[in-house]
């Protein structure tokens, strides 16, 4: 599919932690990988978000969006 979309194999854009449908695609249980390995993409990358799609089966999906909240500084006035 890379090659198709003229995708390079070490684009930015491309995730180097696998799929659901990489790691076997176990309803459910591939969603909380893709979830705990996107967080700690982001903790290890200082990214900002990272968005996940996870299948409900039967052909059903559902997004998420995490937002790493660690690289604000916040100031809380006194």
């Amino acid at each position: 599919m890379m090659l198709t979309l003229n995708v390079a194999d070490g684009a930015a854009r491309v995730n180097p932690n696998g799929d659901g449908v990489a790691l076997g695609h176990l309803l459910s249980m591939s969603d909380a990988r893709l979830v705990t390995t996107a967080t700690n993409q982001l903790q290890r990358t200082q990214g900002s978000f990272a968005l996940c799609t996870m299948c409900i089966g039967v052909g059903h999906g559902v997004p998420i969006v995490i937002e790493n909240s660690s690289i604000y500084s916040l100031t809380i006035p006194c």
